[in-house]
């Protein structure tokens, strides 16, 4: 081969090539906050069945969640793969996993394959919905639409390209000089900016009505473009910017991708997507020419406008009514779930502080004067037992087998010593009962989730609710009598509040409507419930009279409002979502505010029509290793010749 000297060449050769990055896309519940640590499970025995396009691979305990995923999917196959006019040169393979209190999913579209944790997703930055219809739709929308993109057979992921130069030799006994240049660049099979890939897959899942664009994500768009702080182009391409920032990714390409098949057409999603399968589409800009006819930046920019021309407009009414106390709490992008002490002079709160990522808290107390740091890796709602001597709240533990589980905590104030309640048990929101000696908490497996109550002494549990298809429970809390007990639930989209007699019975909703209702706690008093509400597009904090039913609202804020905690003295406290994230605010005298001074934009809610109660029980056998396709890595390389 010719020696190759001239510099030129190699300048040549930099332009040709291009930045290349070669992405896996994954959703994520606390993935886009922290890497979670995977391992093997041998313990667990595999099962496999066969549908007609999937493999579904589950183990023992997972009774419902395989059988329902093979037919939400089966469901979702024609539609997809039609929207992008692709189909898989293979049986896709989906392995379902319920080994820790985690909720994820990954597509590896070389592999054919996708994994998916039974978990639903509880993220204080996204809203509720059905997780496994939303995260088989999302996964499966990127295993067709990103080999759609594809540049090369699936069996060729990338070509690797390498140059090496060397130094003149400068002795006639050396048979070549040292390198002075390198150039070494992937030619990636797939380039899709992660804006435009998560984009598709929150828009397919919109369009199949188990997802939509929802307050939480209008919350964060909205403040940051009120605050002219959009991520850039550059920024949404890719992820690796904390909690909050790659949150914005997800959203700022959805509303993109939105915008999109809106204005320019549905077909349009198609045809930028066969674009990128060129083999120099190494960008956006010439796919988005070639089918809308500008440049990327122009859509950006004209994108830009509408929404930020949309939101100023939208908010005009609240912005001139703003109420919304004293942000007591400031650092950090994470101060959630605050709970006022029996005597009302400190408060126990979540917060990460100096963190980046939204779900790594630690448990804190504040009063007027300090702030104290109680323990590390504390994960669900502080409670405080009646005498204030003592918290119980819910830590991921590290079983035997390497599986991460939410356990109930108790942790005493004045010996400084955190005691374990439960192990393995899966318990999520522990409550103290007024008389401290038990404590409801939440509780799931396989998808599905049951309030339980466990005697603080001698761990004897009972389980107050029976539900068996995928429903969620969040946040209960109890009376002031402890003769009953509030919580939300959800079992597709958004969050209703029910009640229920501590016992089990008189199961009831006392608000289940088409917006999202959540976090529901009980003055002290036992009269109202307040909670938080996404009835006007914005999330607010609102009471509720028991004995008549009369809702008033309490707050009128920009961003959002959840979380709520009253005192004795009728002082309100709630997590604020800011351009900073969620800080602590404090409202000492309650007034009502008139509905009209918060009047904003409804928030269309799909009508999605599905059964999830009735599904197929295939035949399952053990599982045996299925080999994919010997992948080829082509490597060019220039060397001394």
């Amino acid at each position: 081969m010719q020696y190759l000297n001239e510099k030129s060449f190699f300048i040549k050769v930099i332009k040709y090539t291009y930045k290349i990055i070669l992405f896996l896309f994954i959703i994520n519940v606390n993935r886009v906050d922290a890497q979670f640590e995977g391992y093997n499970h041998p313990e667990l025995k595999w099962k496999t069945f066969e549908t007609k396009h999937f493999f579904i691979h589950f183990h023992q305990g997972e009774e419902r969640t395989p059988f329902l995923v093979a037919k939400i999917a089966e469901e979702l196959y024609k539609p997809i793969t039609e929207a992008y006019d692709f189909v898989p040169d293979g049986k896709i393979h989906f392995i379902i996993k319920d080994t820790d209190d985690y909720a994820n999913g990954a597509a590896f579209y070389y592999d054919n394959k996708v994994i998916i944790w039974a978990t639903p997703f509880d993220f204080v930055l996204r809203g509720t919905v059905n997780w496994l219809r939303n995260v088989v739709c999302h996964e499966l929308t990127h295993m067709i639409q990103l080999q759609a993109a594809r540049k090369m057979p699936r069996r060729v992921p990338a070509v690797y390209f390498q140059i090496i130069n060397y130094e003149e030799e400068k002795r006639k006994d050396v048979l070549y000089g040292y390198p002075d240049i390198i150039i070494s660049y992937p030619l990636a099979g797939t380039v899709v900016p992660m804006w435009f890939a998560e984009g598709i897959a929150q828009y397919e899942t919109s369009v199949n009505g188990y997802d939509y664009w929802d307050s939480h994500r209008d919350m964060i768009l909205r403040v940051r473009a009120l605050n002219n702080n959009l991520l850039s182009l550059k920024e949404i391409d890719v992820f690796g910017k904390g909690s909050i920032g790659n949150e914005s990714t997800y959203n700022q390409g959805f509303s993109l991708v939105k915008y999109i098949a809106e204005t320019y057409g549905k077909d349009a999603l198609k045809k930028l997507s066969k674009e990128l399968s060129r083999f120099f589409a190494i960008t956006m800009d010439k796919p988005v020419r070639n089918v809308l006819g500008m440049s990327m930046m122009e859509l950006y920019r004209e994108w830009k406008e509408k929404i930020l021309s949309e939101y100023k407009e939208n908010t005009g009414i609240i912005r001139k009514n703003l109420i919304e106390g004293e942000i007591i709490e400031k650092k950090g992008i994470s101060n959630l779930f605050p709970r006022w002490s029996p005597d009302s002079e400190s408060f126990a709160f979540l917060a990460n502080k100096d963190g980046d990522y939204i779900t790594n808290t630690n448990l804190y107390i504040r009063n007027n004067s300090s702030l104290k740091l109680i323990k590390r890796g504390v994960y669900s709602i502080p409670s405080w037992s009646s005498d204030g001597e003592k918290i119980t709240y819910s830590k991921l533990k590290k079983d035997k087998n390497d599986s991460f589980f939410l356990d109930i905590f108790i942790y005493n104030l004045k010996n400084h010593k955190e005691t374990r309640i439960t192990n393995r048990m899966r318990a999520n929101y522990p409550v103290f009962s007024p008389d401290n000696r038990k404590i409801v908490f939440a509780v799931g497996s396989d998808g599905t989730y049951n309030l339980a109550v466990i005697d603080v002494e001698s761990k004897k549990i009972k389980f107050i609710t029976e539900f068996k298809n995928g429903e969620e429970i969040f946040t209960p809390d109890w009376s002031g009598d402890g003769k009953k007990i509030v919580f939300a639930i959800g079992n597709g989209i958004g969050r209703d509040i029910a009640i229920v007699n501590s016992d089990g019975t008189e199961f009831k909703y006392i608000l289940k409507n088409e917006e999202d209702e959540r976090d529901p706690a009980f003055s002290p008093d036992g009269k109202y419930i307040y909670y938080s509400s996404d009835k006007t597009g914005i999330f607010n904090i609102y009471r509720m009279e028991l004995k008549t039913g009369k809702v008033e609202l309490l707050t009128n804020v920009i961003g959002g409002a959840f979380m709520p905690s009253i005192n004795e003295r009728g002082e309100l406290l709630y997590s604020l979502y800011t351009e900073d994230g969620y800080k602590i605010a404090l409202i000492k005298n309650i007034i009502p505010i008139e509905p009209s001074k918060s009047v904003y934009k409804s928030i269309t809610v799909p009508d999605a029509k599905y059964n999830d109660f009735k599904f197929k029980k295939y035949n399952a056998i053990d599982y045996k290793p299925i080999y994919s396709k010997t992948f080829i890595l082509p490597r060019i390389f220039f060397d001394y010749g």
